[in-house]
This record gives C-alpha cells, structure tokens and sequence, in this order.
C-alpha cells in the first residue's frame, strides 16, 4: 500500500551535485535530503560507480537508480522514498540519461533524469 506525504504535497527535487562520490559530501547531500523530506530527487553529475553507489543506498531510506559512466564523468541518479512502487528502469551507458516507471499517488508516471552535453550536440536529443 503507498501511503501519501504527510503534508499532502510530493517534494521533488532535481540537483547538479558535482560529483557525489565523496563519502562526506554524500552525506551531507542524503542530510539535506532527508532534512527537506524529499519524496523524490534527481540527481545530475553524480560521478558515481557501482561501489559508490551501493553507498548511496545503504543511506537512503528507499531506492536509489544510476546511470553511469565507467570514467567517473557524467552520471544520472533518481533516489524515491520507500512507499513509491516502482515497475521498470531504463537507462543508457554513458550516465546521460535515467528513466523509471513508478505509481505516484495511484498514477503510474515515468520519471526522465537527463544530464545533456553542455556543447552543442544536437543527435543527442533525436530519437
């Protein structure tokens, strides 16, 4: 059963975090997090790889899905709390993009973290 945020309200939030694979600054991020009751959080830049971001999960109260790419550059998370069903994930292997499919307040939606070239590229928005 999903239970609704206490206050009524989903608190999303979206994050260029610079970098999340140093243990103080992640959790310094998780504290935020937890502190401002995030339901659920996109993280862009994360540098994260499988070690670091099995980290990240043990410290976060629900689940945490990456994208990453294996030279610590680039990288894409989506942290949702506990009670957020979640169906499918998809991604690619370059940490630029991450999407999930998930039941949010009996809806079911699918959530897209996109971290674009900052040069222009425009193949990477085509289909």
């Amino acid at each position: 059963a999903q239970t609704e945020p206490l206050d009524g309200f989903l608190h999303i939030l979206s994050w260029n975090v610079k970098g999340a694979n140093e243990t103080v600054k992640g959790r310094k991020l998780l504290l935020y997090l937890k502190h401002k009751k995030v339901d659920i959080c996109f993280l862009q830049e994360t540098h994260l790889c499988d070690e670091e971001s099995n980290k990240l999960q043990r410290d976060w109260v629900g689940r945490v899905f990456f994208s990453a790419n294996s030279s610590k550059q680039r990288g894409v998370a989506i942290l949702i709390g506990k009670n957020l069903k979640v169906h499918k994930q998809y991604s690619d292997e370059e940490g630029r993009w991450l999407a999930i499919d998930v039941d949010l307040l009996g809806v079911r939606y699918s959530l897209i973290n996109i971290y674009a070239p900052n040069t222009d590229s425009p193949g990477f928005f085509v289909i």
